[in-house]
Order: C-alpha cells, then structure tokens, then sequence
C-alpha cells in the first residue's frame, strides 16, 4: 500500500505538548480520524470519466473509469508505530508488476501490457498495436492534495479527540 505514514513526532511544537496529556486511546481516536478525513477527500477528488477516452490533465487527480482506484483507497491505524497510514493498496490489475496508483500520484515508466488496455485510458484515441512498448505517464496526484487540505485541521481533532474521552 502506497500513502503517508502520519506520525505524532513530525508535528513538532504542540504535538509534543499534547503528546505528553494524551492517552494511547486519544492518539488513536485523532490519528483515525485525520485518516478517514483524508482518504475520504482522497476518493472524492477522483470523478467519474464520461468515457474511456476522457482522462484527467496531468496535475490534476485521475479520472475514474471502472471504480479500482477509489474503491482501494483505505485508512489504517498502527498501533505499535503510533501513527496512521493512508493510501490505496496495490490494485489488482492483470498482467500488472507496475504499481499504477504509484504511477499515477508521482508519474514514471508503464510498460505496455498485452492482457491489460489500461495504459490507453490515458491517451488520445488511436490504435493499440502503434502505442510504444513504454510510456511515460506525468503525475496526476490525488493523495498529496488531500493530505495537504486536511492538515490544518490536525489541531482541531486533536482537541476534539481529548475533550470527548475526559468527559466520558
């Protein structure tokens, strides 16, 4: 699985004050909530494509066309690393050693698949056979942006996580 390892130690400054007042049970209340916040703006940022041939301009998150990518995006919280982990897992795509999610948020190399068409989703229309046997797909990131528009609420569900466990 791909995504971000969100630990308590990289929020410097209040973190560890907070840190020192909180609970295990605390931690993972706000850690598993930062996660569902982004992962779910995650899968929101990925629309529905009109067809196969309409393909989201690079910069911008990918498109959807079957539903593999927006349905593998989850949230795990780890315990013993005290951190959260979001992202999508490797999707199961045939005739597949790429990890296209990867490829998809940071850009890089696919080669072309004789069992899979899934490379020419994101092209214009023309035939298959004349594709090159490599293609280089420039990043459209989906993970990144939403991590990054839900990390100024970080300090707002820290404070909610300790005032709901001190009033029960």
């Amino acid at each position: 699985m791909i995504g971000m390892n969100i630990v308590v130690k990289e929020f410097k400054g209040w973190a560890t004050q907070v840190k020192d007042v909180m609970s295990v049970r605390q931690e993972e209340i706000a850690l598993r909530r930062f996660g569902a916040f982004v992962s779910s703006d995650a899968r929101k940022s990925i629309r529905k494509a009109p067809s196969i041939w309409k393909t989201s301009k690079p910069g911008r998150p990918p498109k959807s066309h079957t539903g593999l990518l927006k349905d593998h995006i989850i949230f795990d919280y780890s315990l013993q690393e005290s951190s959260v982990i979001v992202g999508p897992m490797k999707l199961p795509v045939k005739g597949r050693t790429e990890d296209i999610a990867l490829i998809l948020e940071e850009g890089g190399p696919v080669v072309k698949s004789k069992t899979s068409r899934i490379i020419q989703a994101f092209d214009s229309p023309f035939d298959w056979k004349d594709m090159p046997s490599k293609k280089n797909i420039k990043p459209r990131p989906y993970m990144t942006p939403a991590y990054l528009k839900n990390l100024p609420k970080l300090p707002a569900i820290w404070s909610y996580a300790v005032k709901r466990t001190t009033k029960t």
